[in-house]
């Protein structure tokens, strides 16, 4: 988390006020937030549903940004007691559900960029660095 007082951070606050693009960025900034908004979507509603569903997620930031969502009024959050279990159950607000369509196609762009990137046979960042170091060589 940045310090509030830094020239970075009042820039940061100046852009998200002023451009509606870098509020979306910031609010969706993490790299679990999209997925997560998308997997409430599909239906997995609870801490437990969304941590099998999310592989790779740490307890720590699935926790988090959980948070971040409630805060900022994207997800609700209610607690459920079950016997002697308590569980919270998450839902999408009226706000996190206007992101659905822009979830929806960062999904669809996201597949056909993956797809695009299996067919050059692009593996990553790496793969293309080496590759372009090799054309120079070649040239």
């Amino acid at each position: 988390m940045r310090k509030p007082n830094t020239s970075q951070a009042r820039n940061e606050a100046r852009l998200e006020d002023a451009c509606p693009f870098a509020f979306t960025l910031r609010t969706l900034g993490s790299r679990w937030r999209p997925a997560i908004l998308w997997k409430m979507a599909l239906g997995d509603r609870t801490y437990g549903a969304l941590k099998r569903s999310l592989p790779g997620i740490s307890d720590k930031m699935l926790a988090q940004d959980l948070r971040v969502l409630v805060k900022s009024g994207l997800v609700s959050r209610t607690q459920a007691s079950r016997d002697l279990a308590r569980s919270s159950r998450y839902t999408l607000t009226p706000s996190g559900e206007a992101l659905l369509p822009l979830l929806r196609e960062m999904q669809h762009w996201g597949s056909g960029a993956l797809e695009r990137r299996r067919e050059a046979d692009l593996p990553g960042e790496a793969s293309r660095t080496a590759r372009t170091s090799d054309d120079r060589a070649a040239a």
